[in-house]
């Protein structure tokens, strides 16, 4: 007999997070999250996300066990910025059965009627910063621990649901770390032609603390046409980057200013930290964290999470002098291969850099769908 239930108490919170861990036990290409991060997270309390968001969870019970779940975000900033009347769903997982992804469904889409919204979109999180969209390609590919791992019957049951394709984004992998010379010498007809763009040389966790300020507002100008970001605070910063600033490997933070001291660009990759998170099952405690802080310090696979530049500087070489400036880092710590997180499909001349010139290789696709609800 199948049942849906709402999570009504912390406990239950534990429970959502950590099936995942049981659905994939046996799955070498899943890897967890940090749990505890998570759990953060979710929870109304520890996100500061939810001060513009509304979310409930739901799990499926099949004859007394767990069999699914799905979470359910009503976030009104972003449908008054992109003039939508959507609700969102993600932290979705279900064994293959289609009477138990039907009926998680079910709940987000009762909820969005109830909410008088017109379409379910997912998988999407509070922010651009959580993880988004379902993996369509690359099941035989090693996760991440900011992206989502499923099934490759996930998307089947979705679509089967109604949902369509809305937008895709692609992941790269890059394993020749050396510069091309054609760049190079964009590069350095870049730096002659606009003096005083400069990298800031990042010693301590206190250094990206002292820009922050300029970094947020980098990030909204920078991103806001792309699809369903909305700006960002430093609290919202905070929440998913302070922890990592704390114990990351800082040569791969890169901070660009202008000849004002104005902050221009900004780079941040972090060490893949998969293999860690897989032998702790996103544990940290009580001895995780050891064995992630080792990942976080000596690591020769790294993930390149994004690169931010003003707009009226992005023709302009600056995206160049972050990649040359990480890269050049990456070289000096004997990195070996370089995972680049999803990009949209639809930012061609990104993509066209990084597959032609640095002659990275399409490892994931990753798809947002969505479904109009009468």
């Amino acid at each position: 007999m199948l049942q849906i239930r709402e999570i009504t108490s912390d406990k239950e919170l534990d429970i959502f997070v950590n099936f995942p861990l049981e659905l994939y036990k046996d799955n070498e290409y899943f890897v967890p999250p940090i749990l505890s991060d998570e759990i953060k997270t979710l929870r109304k309390d520890k996100n500061p996300s939810f001060e513009f968001c509304e979310a409930r969870y739901w799990m499926a019970y099949k004859d007394g066990k767990i069999v699914g779940r799905i979470a359910g975000i009503l976030n009104s900033k972003a449908n008054e910025a992109w003039k939508q009347n959507n609700l969102r769903f993600g932290w979705v997982d279900f064994i293959d059965d289609m009477e138990v992804s039907g009926a998680l469904f079910g709940e987000v889409e009762k909820w969005a009627r109830e909410k008088g919204l017109t379409h379910i979109e997912g998988p999407m999180g509070f922010c651009d910063l959580d993880k988004e969209g379902m993996l369509v390609e690359g099941f035989d590919k090693l996760s991440m621990m900011h992206s989502y791992y499923n099934y490759p019957y996930y998307p089947e049951h979705v679509e089967k649901l109604g949902y369509v394709k809305d937008v895709d984004w692609i992941e790269l992998e890059k394993k020749n770390l050396s510069f091309p010379k054609t760049l190079k010498r964009i590069i350095n007809i870049y730096e002659k032609k606009f003096h005083g763009y400069e990298a800031i040389d990042i010693k301590s966790s206190k250094d990206v603390t002292k820009y922050k300020p300029q970094i947020v507002e980098l990030l909204n100008s920078s991103y806001e046409h792309i699809h369903g970001y909305i700006p960002i605070n430093e609290k919202i910063f905070d929440h998913y980057f302070k922890d990592m600033f704390n114990h990351t490997n800082l040569d791969y933070v890169t901070v660009i200013k202008d000849a004002d001291n104005t902050i221009v660009g900004f780079g941040l990759a972090m060490p893949l930290l998969s293999k860690a998170l897989r032998a702790t099952k996103g544990h940290l405690f009580p001895f995780g964290f050891v064995r992630v802080l080792r990942a976080f310090k000596k690591n020769d696979h790294v993930t390149l999470l994004l690169i931010a530049v003003r707009p009226n500087l992005q023709f302009k070489g600056i995206p160049l002098l972050i990649i040359d400036k990480i890269n050049s880092n990456f070289l000096k710590n004997g990195v070996k291969t370089v995972q680049v997180s999803h990009m949209l499909e639809t930012n061609i001349n990104v993509l066209h850099l990084w597959t032609k010139h640095f002659n990275a290789q399409q490892n994931k696709r990753r798809r947002a769908y969505i479904k109009k609800i009468d």
